[in-house]
């Protein structure tokens, strides 16, 4: 007997076992405005769901030995499937860990098996195997991490596409916000090859972290970027935000100094998505992009920290390293953008 086990349509849980659905629970919300639009839902209740499922089963075969696995449309623009479809098609990222009914987790580069496998379902807590899903998913690209019990295991999965990447001879870079982090982990990590971590902290108080993040977890992160140094080429990556940040970057500084081997210090970049959360958390938008600042706070924080390099980005530098000081003295640095593409060149993994 197979049997899945999916987060779907108001938060209610959903058990199928071969093909058919034998468990709903009560949903905790009553309306989405998604489902709608998309398939016409105007209240969300156990029938609406169970109903919703079984069109699901049929149009596309979840949970069952006919799912199909590829899919080159967008559901809706926004989703989780559709960013990382996107990812990989614009080049962005090089492959995705994702989950799958019948299949558990999956590593690919093939934007089409993402979205296919991913854009139409919810969360997935449990799945298990279907040996006609999984052969073609592997057709596709696709690696099975377990294909005797379809695990959901996204770290081993992470793990797993490490490993194929260094015996490809690639560098491996892991960036982070550092909260999940503990010292096993990053052991872990060190012994599949990684070659570099990057954690991000703008912040050396939990009430500035809080105000950035939104979350409390400046004492874990903070101790896991000590951790990550000991075993790690480690980075920390800042950002500056002039007249709010700067004595927290300068005593961040002087903190880590003898810990990590660098802190890279970059200009806050505003996109109008967030400028009002940005002036909720007390930020001034008229004091961004001043290249004097940011010099003079990636200065004092050198000296605060001699031990370890503070730098900017080196797409900057090389543009600055152009000018004289009066020009660096007035210059102020564009950091009101658009959504920026990314035009690096790609070399897909090849599975």
């Amino acid at each position: 007997m197979d049997r899945h086990v999916m987060e779907a349509l108001g938060k209610a849980r959903v058990v199928v076992e071969n093909g058919r659905v034998v468990e709903i629970t009560e949903p905790k919300i009553k309306y989405c405005p998604l489902f709608a639009k998309h398939r016409g839902i105007k209240e969300i209740t156990k029938e609406s769901i169970k109903e919703n499922i079984e069109f699901r089963i049929r149009d596309f075969g979840l949970f069952t030995k006919n799912r199909v696995v590829e899919e080159s449309r967008y559901i809706v623009p926004f989703g989780a499937s559709e960013i990382l479809m996107s990812a990989l098609k614009r080049k962005i990222i090089d492959a995705a860990v994702i989950v799958a009914d019948c299949a558990g987790t999956v590593i690919t580069a093939n934007p089409n098996l993402v979205q296919g496998l991913c854009g139409r379902i919810s969360g997935i807590i449990e799945t298990s195997p279907i040996l006609e899903v999984i052969e073609r998913i592997e057709k596709a690209g696709g690696i099975v991490l377990d294909k005797d019990t379809a695990e959901i295991n996204q770290f081993e999965g992470v793990k797993k596409a490490i490993e194929f990447c260094k015996d490809l001879g690639l560098r491996v870079d892991l960036q982070t916000n550092g909260t999940l982090l503990n010292e096993e982990i990053i052991k872990e990590l060190k012994d599949l090859g990684l070659d570099l971590i990057m954690i991000s902290l703008s912040a050396f108080s939990s009430e500035k972290y809080k105000l950035l993040t939104g979350k409390d977890y400046f004492d874990i992160v903070l101790n896991n970027i000590k951790t990550a140094s000991k075993y790690l080429h480690t980075i920390v990556r800042a950002i500056y935000i002039p007249k709010f940040n700067d004595n927290e970057l300068l005593n961040l500084a002087k903190e880590l100094n003898g810990y990590v081997d660098e802190i890279m210090v970059h200009q806050l970049i505003s996109y109008k998505e967030n400028e009002d959360l940005l002036k909720n958390a007390g930020i001034d938008l008229s004091n961004l992009g001043r290249v004097k600042d940011l010099l003079l706070i990636v200065d004092e924080m050198q000296k605060n920290a001699p031990k370890i390099n503070v730098a900017i980005k080196g797409c900057l530098l090389v543009q600055l390293k152009e000018m004289d000081g009066f020009i660096l003295n007035n210059i102020t640095y564009d950091v009101f953008s658009e959504v920026p593409d990314i035009k690096r060149d790609y070399k897909p993994l090849p599975w």
